[in-house]
Order: structure tokens, then C-alpha cells, then sequence
């Protein structure tokens, strides 16, 4: 597969269920840093391995997400750290 090939099935994997779940349409516009029709139109873009720089972008896009949650969000205990505890 290679390394231009990773980003691409991570995508099919769970890239795009966790982005969805993430970065919705109120998150992105309370957060006023990215794009939503940007980001919605690489998630409802049909997986292909070229766009992976476009599933790089959403990596770092769910990475702060869940950043913030971690960090600013006042609700976030510190004690779980399951991927569900943030979508």
C-alpha cells in the first residue's frame, strides 16, 4: 500500500465517522477557525487515495476538536480518555 495509501483507508475506515460526529456545523462555527462547507465537502467527497492531503486536513481539524475538549472545555473531567468520550 504505501504511505500515500494510509491516509486513504484511514479515511474509509473511521476518519470520516469521527470527523462527522466532531466537526459539526455548530462546533465549527462556535470555534469560527475552519471552514464547515470546506470540511463537508471532503467528507462527502467519495474516498479516493489523491485526497490525502484533504484526509491530513481533517486529521488536524478532529485533532484540535478534541484538543479543545481536553483543554478548554470545563465539563472534561481528565479521567477518560476513550475516543467516545469525545463524539
Amino acid at each position: 500500500m504505501g504511505i500515500h495509501g494510509e491516509p486513504y483507508q484511514q479515511f474509509k475506515k473511521d476518519l470520516k465517522t469521527v470527523a462527522e460526529r466532531l466537526l459539526t456545523p455548530e462546533f465549527v462555527d462556535r470555534q469560527g477557525i475552519f471552514n464547515y462547507a470546506y470540511l463537508r465537502r471532503i467528507m462527502n467527497h467519495p474516498p479516493h487515495p489523491r485526497m490525502r492531503w484533504h484526509y491530513n486536513f481533517l486529521w488536524v481539524a478532529v485533532g484540535l476538536a478534541i484538543w479543545e475538549k481536553m483543554f478548554l472545555d470545563p465539563t472534561f473531567d481528565g479521567k477518560d480518555f476513550s475516543m467516545e468520550r469525545f463524539y
